[in-house]
């Protein structure tokens, strides 16, 4: 296990109540929902318990919402979420078995300050 694996397992259980009134992802959800069309499948990295993938899940046709840690998708897992969205446990760097592209990669990312980041690229 790596140690990114391993510090991700570790914070499973509180991280959602960290970050689900988290202020820099109101931001994160306004920047993607403008570039989201009904028709997209999206595949979110690092998708943590899955906050971003349940708030943009209305918007688009699929979502499959991936972590390195299998705790995270647990988590994930037992939150209530729609039937658009999957979950997987997958390192994409390692693990290339997603055979349809997506519409949307997504990826969050936080500096120290706290900005968000969000990479993506389009079809």
């Amino acid at each position: 296990m790596s140690k990114a694996t391993a510090y991700w397992d570790g914070v499973s259980r509180i991280y959602e109540k960290m970050f689900q009134k988290f202020e820099p992802y109101e931001e994160v959800y306004r920047f993607i929902k403008e570039n989201l069309t009904s028709e997209m499948n999206v595949l979110e990295v690092g998708t943590a318990t899955g906050l971003v993938a349940r708030e943009i899940a209305g918007r688009v046709k699929t979502v499959v919402a991936t972590d390195i840690s299998e705790k995270m998708i647990e988590q994930a897992k037992n939150i209530k979420y729609p039937k658009n969205v999957t979950f997987s446990c997958a390192n994409i760097f390692k693990n290339r078995r997603f055979s349809d592209c997506p519409d949307i990669f997504m990826e969050k990312h936080y500096t120290k300050r706290k900005n968000p980041k969000v990479l993506y690229a389009a079809k």
